[in-house]
């Protein structure tokens, strides 16, 4: 892995590469290369091993993060010759360039090894199952070399665990692969069928020796949908160049337990339905590694159960379903679970669904255009994008939902406000004024006035958000937003008077804050003005939005 990351780094700053290989002075015992002719072809070896190291003309980095002070020494003149990397355990980075983790296979497959690792890579790459688990308990240099008299234990896998671990995953018939170099420790639990060890395969494909066996049960691990190992740079190496994760076995067995122990026994302990139900969602947010899609789905179809005005579960259940890959069905619970929301809050506010929701659910963006096959799992995908500031990237992906099901009010509105939260005024425009789309529903209104204010025809908007106030849909965001419009057009006293007793303290929303503050300087309120923004500034200290509101209200104050 250190000659993976030197790799990698020489590429990224533009150096040549080349390495170097110390000798062994800890228990030669379980260290099987003592010198790079073992692994290395002669010519990579030719253009990249130091013959000659020394450690005075190089920075020498131990951490994965090189900062750039430290490459600026590299640029002053007598300065250092170059970086001498030792990172072997985790991936390097490059001033706050992170290493990309795809590229990891393509360094590794630009290492030349001896003729019969090459040769035994391209037999491994050919024939060797995929497996849904692979389980690495290290013991040699544990047991009985080095590592035995260790105070800390952190490399060990205790067999209690592991015993847990083989055992789950037997009832849940996924295919493991077992990796030791105790053989009988593998029989203990090898079945042949579900549980097979690493072992079984030196034969068929003709591994002989311990050098080819440590070559062999890398490439093995890296074909693992998930790798449990404990502290390895064994393990690391073999996560690195292919496996989808890996996760620390007794973390991933305490999660288990857990996880039985919710799911089990959520309706004995809740003691209400809706507690029941918060029971099973927090097992499936918060202990997702310990189950697999389809147990998620069963327990937040039970938690709908309990609780089934909770558009919340149907929403978790359509990210579950895409993970599975079960596209129809995702469509039909962000369906349901949109739709739900919408009817009881996004006739106000046009959003597809509540925004930390989807903020905090997992990201679609492994979903490609052509996988957005149905408008809702489209307009989920924009949601996101949309809340992770990336607004101009959501409105295609919002348009493209829009047009699947024009007739859709929730899809109007939502592709309307992502064109406004763009500042796509005039598609928003046109969109709103198509025959039969739109409706006198309240966000549409809104919509209507945020377009009628960007035409400068603040006196429409303002009249138009007093309609939908009188006609039942009245509340403070409303008021506000009247008022707004109501300063804008000149009329600063009526817009101060309908905002003057609205605790700025109280608001939630940043936005609506902040057109306190104008429509208080817009009326001569200074003191007002700077009790509003003071409620925001303790609430947002950070937002860039403040600096200039400071400075105008600073400016009325003197």
């Amino acid at each position: 892995m250190a000659v993976i990351n030197a790799m990698y780094v020489a590429d990224e700053l533009g150096f040549e590469f080349k390495f170097f290989w110390p000798g062994i002075y800890t228990d030669k015992t379980f260290h099987q290369v003592e010198g790079p002719e073992q692994i290395f072809s002669r010519s990579f070896i030719d253009r990249h091993f130091l013959a000659e190291y020394d450690e005075s003309r190089y920075i020498t980095i131990r951490l994965p993060e090189i900062p750039k002070k430290v490459l600026q020494r590299l640029d002053q003149p007598g300065g250092p010759e170059g970086l001498s990397l030792n990172v072997y355990k985790r991936m390097a980075a490059v001033g706050a360039t992170r290493f990309n983790r795809r590229k990891f296979a393509h360094y590794w497959n630009r290492i030349e090894f001896v003729d019969h690792l090459e040769d035994l890579r391209w037999r491994h790459a050919a024939g060797f199952p995929d497996f849904d688990v692979g389980l690495h308990v290290r013991r040699g240099d544990i047991l009985e070399g080095m590592n035995r008299l260790a105070l800390y234990n952190g490399k060990y896998t205790p067999v209690a665990v592991a015993d847990g671990l083989i055992n789950d995953f037997k009832a849940r018939n996924k295919q493991i692969v077992l990796f030791s170099n105790d053989g009988a420790f593998i029989r203990r639990y090898e079945t042949g069928d579900v549980v097979v060890g690493i072992q079984s395969f030196y034969e068929r494909f003709g591994v002989e020796g311990e050098l080819q066996k440590s070559f062999f049960d890398i490439m093995s691990m890296s074909k693992c949908s998930v790798l449990l190992a404990r502290n390895s740079a064994f393990a690391n190496l073999a996560n690195t160049i292919g496996t989808d994760g890996i996760e620390d076995p007794v973390t991933f067995y305490q999660s288990i337990l857990l996880r039985d122990h919710l799911t089990r026994r959520a309706g004995e302990l809740g003691t209400t339905d809706l507690e029941k139900a918060k029971e099973l969602q927090w097992a499936v947010d918060e202990l997702p590694a310990a189950m697999d899609n389809g147990l998620k789905i069963e327990l937040l179809e039970a938690a709908s159960s309990f609780d089934p005005t909770n558009w919340t579960y149907r929403h978790l259940r359509a990210m579950a379903f895409i993970a599975a890959g079960d596209l129809p069905s995702a469509e039909t619970e962000f369906r349901a679970s949109a739709e739900a929301y919408f009817e009881r809050n996004g006739r106000l506010l046009p959003e597809f669904f509540g925004r930390p929701n989807v903020f905090h659910t997992p990201s679609m963006e492994s979903l490609t255009a052509r996988e957005w096959p149905s408008p809702f799992i489209a307009a989920h995908a924009a949601a996101q994008r949309s809340v992770t500031k990336d607004r101009e990237a959501a409105v295609p992906i919002a348009r493209k939902a829009f047009r699947m099901e024009p007739g859709h009010p929730l899809l109007r509105a939502f592709f309307v406000q992502r064109l406004l939260d763009a500042h796509g005024y005039e598609e928003a425009e046109a969109v709103l004024a198509e025959e039969g789309g739109v409706s006198d529903a309240p966000v549409f209104v809104r919509q209507r006035a945020t377009v009628l204010a960007w035409r400068k025809r603040f006196t429409e908007a303002a009249e138009t958000v007093a309609k939908l106030r009188w006609s039942g849909g009245d509340d403070e965001d409303l008021r506000i937003l009247h008022a707004h419009y109501l300063s804008q057009a000149g009329k600063t006293e009526p817009a101060a008077g309908m905002v003057a007793d609205i605790d700025a303290a109280g608001l939630d929303d940043i936005r609506a804050i902040l057109r306190i503050v104008g429509i208080d300087l817009s009326a001569g309120r200074i003191p007002a003005a700077r009790k509003a923004l003071s409620s925001a500034q303790e609430k947002w200290p950070q937002d860039a939005r403040l600096r200039s509101w400071e400075t105008k209200v600073q400016a009325r104050e003197g």
